[in-house]
């Protein structure tokens, strides 16, 4: 996905779309054959309060889906429905919920420790990132945002963690991507 796309997708799971649908009719838009109303009501019905168990078949569906912004749409829905149905979303990969339309969630199979920083070791900083990671469907971490917590420890987290390597997520035996979030720690021994 290009970045002027990606931009696109994120301003609009950030923002939302306005909609006074109901989950029924965005559900049927799911169907659309244009991919930016598919896209849209992703995001509008991981916005539909409260969630719905009933929301999370449809929107796996998508995971499959032939255009990539749609896919990556979905993973992001996916998440935060699964999150707004009591999942911890910093440990999404362990939500029993997501097995009722997942094979299998992501498996983490290459970890890289962030590079705590020596001026902020220096000066004894400590602190913690939350960070917004999509895996792709050929297990390789894709898009990494910083969605909070110390802004010095963003670059060392986001560094690590776009080392990650996984085994996808995968739906009806074929590899999706997945979106979640990951808590990183950093603190002085």
């Amino acid at each position: 996905m290009n970045r002027f796309a990606l931009l696109i997708l994120i301003a609009r799971v950030a923002v939302g779309t306005a909609s006074a649908q109901t989950p029924e009719d965005l559900i049927v838009r799911l169907k659309d054959s244009n991919g930016v109303t598919r896209a849209d009501a992703l995001v509008a019905l991981a916005r539909v309060e409260p969630p719905s168990a009933t929301y999370l078949e449809p929107i796996a569906d998508r995971l499959l889906d032939e255009v990539e912004t749609v896919r990556v749409t979905a993973a992001f829905s996916l998440a935060s429905v699964a999150a707004g149905l009591g999942c911890d979303a910093d440990v999404l990969l362990d939500c029993k919920l997501l097995s009722t339309v997942l094979d299998a969630t992501p498996k983490k199979v290459k970890h890289v420790n962030p590079v705590y920083p020596d001026a902020l070791k220096r000066e004894r900083v400590q602190g913690s990132v939350r960070i917004a990671v999509l895996i792709r469907p050929d297990g390789s971490v894709g898009d990494v945002r910083a969605a909070g917590g110390s802004v010095s420890f963003h670059a060392p987290a986001l560094e690590a963690i776009r080392r990650w390597e996984y085994k996808p997520a995968t739906r009806n035996g074929v590899p999706v991507p997945f979106a979640f979030f990951v808590r990183m720690t950093f603190r002085l021994k």
